[in-house]
């Protein structure tokens, strides 16, 4: 059975890193798995209760780390890639929000850019003559 989809918003793979303060567990460290302007998924979590207040300093490249007030709205075990926290921002200011969409933009960007993969240049000798889309999934 699938689990209803309840995130308003798309998430991004983005290189950012996160520091949350658990009564449990003391000062964490997390490598941020993706993000949106709502949340973010964490890696390598211990156990943490969910619907818990945190705060938590979130770096994203090229930012000062930015403090936000989040809650807990799941956690997984670990799949052998890592446990799982996902946690819902609460009451951004739109500092917050500008510097979060910034960050959301420039990883689509990167996926848009013909070297990134998703969409190969199709080349005829030195020319790049257009590009190639990725084909869709069946």
């Amino acid at each position: 059975m699938r689990r209803e989809e309840r995130r308003n918003d798309p998430r991004v793979d983005v290189v950012a890193s996160a520091a949350v303060w658990l009564p449990d567990a003391g000062l964490v460290q997390f490598r941020v798995a993706d993000l949106s302007i709502g949340g973010a998924l964490l890696r390598d979590a211990p156990p943490v209760a969910i619907g818990r207040r945190v705060q938590m300093s979130l770096t994203l490249e090229a930012t000062e780390p930015l403090v936000i007030d989040a809650e807990v709205a799941r956690w997984t075990a670990d799949d052998g890639s890592g446990a799982t926290l996902a946690v819902a921002f609460r009451d951004l200011d739109v500092q917050q929000e500008d510097l979060i969409q910034d960050a959301l933009l420039k990883a689509l960007e990167a996926l848009n850019d013909p070297m990134s993969g998703v969409r190969g240049p199709i080349v005829e000798g030195q020319n790049v003559i257009a590009f190639r889309r990725p084909k869709p999934s069946r």
